[in-house]
């Protein structure tokens, strides 16, 4: 009696999810970002985070500026880019157009924080008392030196600093 040899099934390697996709469409969109991962190299992936930072910058920027969050995206945003890409190009002329572009950007995001902080630092140092030094001051017109160094948290109150030494 002869029996028939089986065939054995050969198993499938495990392929990745664009070469399982059946639809020619989706096929040549996967490949392409496929060859694109494929191709990139780090200079383009600094490129790439460059370029969405000065896109968030833009955006904050129209936001501190009293923008919606629609303007800021259509109008903010942009204005980061072609800034970002105009520093990048070799002529002279725009990259320093793109460069003062960008400079105003980081000026504006600066700038208004500490604007905020310097009128709350005013409005806690117009809430303080008169303190000897400022009596003292009032009556002779001359302070002398032991007073100010003895009252300096009274002038500097406002910076967090810690008025009497840590003691444990």
């Amino acid at each position: 009696m002869v029996s028939a040899k089986r065939k054995r099934r050969k198993r499938k390697t495990p392929q990745p999810f664009w070469k399982k996709i059946k639809s020619p469409e989706l096929k040549r969109i996967a490949t392409h970002i496929g060859k694109h991962f494929d191709n990139l190299k780090s200079e383009d992936v600094l490129n790439y985070l460059a370029a969405a930072f000065c896109a968030i910058g833009g955006y904050s920027a129209a936001k501190r500026l009293g923008a919606d969050d629609l303007t800021a995206l259509t109008s903010g945003a942009p204005i980061g880019l072609i800034s970002y890409q105009l520093v990048k190009q070799p002529n002279l002329v725009a990259g320093a157009s793109g460069a003062a572009m960008l400079a105003s950007l980081g000026i504006i995001n600066v700038y208004d924080p500490l604007a905020q902080l310097a009128i709350r630092a005013g409005e806690e140092l117009g809430k303080l008392e008169p303190t000897e030094v400022t009596e003292k001051l009032q009556k002779t017109g001359a302070v002398d030196w032991w007073t100010w160094v003895t009252n300096w948290p009274a002038w500097f109150g406002w910076l967090p600093i810690p008025s009497t030494p840590y003691v444990r």
